[in-house]
């Protein structure tokens, strides 16, 4: 029997700060969605799991073979392997074309085995990912969304075969709405049990346990992610009552000590002054006074005993907030060019798709297409075009861009910030502090440490290198300094990847509201529908 479980977790960085503590989880059957807000350590806990980091305090305990594919794994993206080679079916297919040329060797009909209809059977398979992918594409040439379909493809033949149980971290990832799709249908049709990292409701309202984990520990719910969220404010919204109750009790209980206190001291002001009189004698006068000051001291100590109890029911009642609260602060646009690109027949490589678009002052254009259309290649283009300084108008074949597919003429009259899918905009050997200070000389040091405080990198945290964060964090850096660059076109390439529910909500409205031009690639029709689109563009 398949089993993973997690004993008393703990970790803490090497600076003493400590990530989380006593987490404890056995996964259970079927599909079970890990959320939590970025930086939390999702990504962390499974490399603690997979064995490539290890907990200060704690131990996993795996029965049974575990398979994980991690987030965006870049290292066959400049592989020059084909398709067949990767899948491992090139030796079969090699075998099959030598005896199809009359090949007769003993090795090349072991290799295929009576498996005759292995080649087209394998073309039908490839082409339901995608129509671009051939047993000859180039892992180098695919794009994200179909390199990380062809990886999931062969995760989950890998963990059906090995019967293992499968983590995926943010496996929806650069998928289009079909290939999100052919995932869900992918994880539905899994027998095994199955840790979906993500932050996709999608994918999420799939699953029949959801975990979220906090510092704390890891709260395990049996239910989709809605009935989750449901649940969640159901629980904080009886929280809130409570708590208001409760500051309520502490209200009318002080008020109640300070009437007791005010009543007493008018006693004794009136004790005074028939003492004075000498209406009452003496010896009667200081038993009053004695019997008033332990009434007094009787109340108050009750009064305190009540206070101390309503404490510490609030401590209780208030539950820590272990969110991060960020900011995505987006600069006033000043530019009074009133054209800021213009593209004529740009030919993309390895799609051959033709683009012509022209982008004004203040249009927010969604750039759309399937998996392999050329978005990010588009982006990556228009980068290039915008270092060639003299002439603005690029002619067809310039050396400058050394992009022989390049035809017609793009003209560019504004700065361009490039924030990819895997921001290479951010420098993992400097620090959060020294990347915001090199991409925004223009703020200074003080401005600069209140902008990383409202996107949750408070204190040290500025000064950790960027290689340490998050891809959440990761993104979220990128972004504070992309929205930070002056009189700027941006083009945005998926930056609700990797983000929690709560930072893309955050962002889309800080998109609504910014009133300069960007150009977004998202395959989240409900973020992009929330970003103020004024234009869109379809790549067929």
């Amino acid at each position: 029997m398949k089993q993973l479980t997690i004993n008393h977790i703990s970790f803490l960085h090497t600076n003493g700060d400590k990530q989380f503590c006593n987490i404890n989880f056995n996964l259970p059957q079927g599909l079970t969605g890990l959320v939590g807000d970025n930086g939390v350590g999702k990504s962390l806990l499974v490399d603690i799991i997979t064995a490539k980091v290890k907990a200060t305090t704690g131990t996993v305990e795996l029965i049974g073979p575990l398979i994980f594919l991690e987030q965006n794994p870049r290292v066959t993206l400049t592989n020059n392997k084909t398709v067949a080679d990767y899948l491992g079916a090139a030796s079969k297919l090699n075998a099959l074309k030598n005896i199809e040329n009359g090949s007769i060797a003993e090795q090349d009909y072991q290799l295929v085995a009576d498996d005759w209809l292995f080649a087209s059977t394998f073309k039908r398979q490839l082409a339901k990912l995608s129509k671009n992918i051939s047993p000859n594409s180039k892992l180098c040439h695919l794009s994200g969304g179909e390199l990380n379909k062809l990886m999931l493809y062969r995760l989950f033949n890998q963990a059906a075969l090995e019967n293992a149980i499968l983590i995926l971290d943010e496996p929806s990832n650069h998928l289009d709405g079909l290939s999100k799709q052919w995932l869900a249908e992918q994880l539905l049709s899994f027998k095994g049990q199955c840790l979906l990292i993500s932050h996709d409701r999608l994918l999420l309202n799939l699953c029949r346990h959801i975990a979220k984990l906090t510092p704390l520990g890891i709260e395990l719910v049996e239910s989709n992610y809605d009935g989750f969220e449901q649940q969640r404010l159901l629980n904080e919204n009886a929280q809130a009552k409570k708590l208001k109750q409760l500051l309520a009790l502490q209200k009318r209980t002080k008020l109640s000590a300070q009437r007791d206190a005010e009543k007493a001291q008018k006693r004794a002001s009136q004790g005074v002054k028939k003492s004075k009189q000498g209406g009452l004698p003496k010896i009667l006068l200081g038993s009053k006074q004695h019997q008033s000051e332990a009434s007094l001291s009787a109340k108050m100590s009750q009064h305190q005993s009540k206070l101390s109890n309503i404490a510490q029911q609030l401590l209780a009642a208030k539950t820590p907030n272990v969110a991060t609260p960020i900011q995505f602060g987006l600069t006033a646009n000043q530019q009074k060019t009133k054209r800021l690109l213009q593209v004529k027949d740009i030919l993309l490589p390895h799609v051959n798709t033709t683009v012509s678009m022209e982008v004004k002052n203040g249009e927010k254009w969604h750039l759309n297409g399937k998996n392999g259309s050329g978005k990010s290649s588009f982006l990556h283009l228009l980068t290039k075009l915008s270092h060639v300084q003299k002439p603005s108008v690029i002619l067809a074949n310039d050396n400058a861009i050394n992009t022989p597919q390049i035809y017609t003429s793009a003209v560019i009259n504004t700065q361009i910030c490039l924030l990819d899918q895997h921001c290479s905009l951010i420098q993992n050997h400097l620090s959060l502090l020294e990347n915001f200070s090199h991409f925004c000389p223009q703020l200074n040091q003080s401005d600069r440490r209140t902008l990383l405080a409202t996107n949750g990198f408070r204190k040290d945290k500025v000064f950790q290198k960027a290689a340490s964060l998050s891809p959440g964090e990761k993104m979220r850096l990128a972004m504070l300094i992309a929205s930070h660059q002056h009189n700027t076109l941006l083009l945005l390439d998926e930056p609700d990847n990797h983000l929690d529910i709560s930072s893309k909500e955050i962002l889309s409205d800080a998109l609504l509201r910014f009133n300069s031009s960007f150009i977004l690639v998202s395959h989240d029709q409900e973020f992009v529908d929330k970003c103020g689109i004024t234009h869109k563009y379809e790549l067929t």
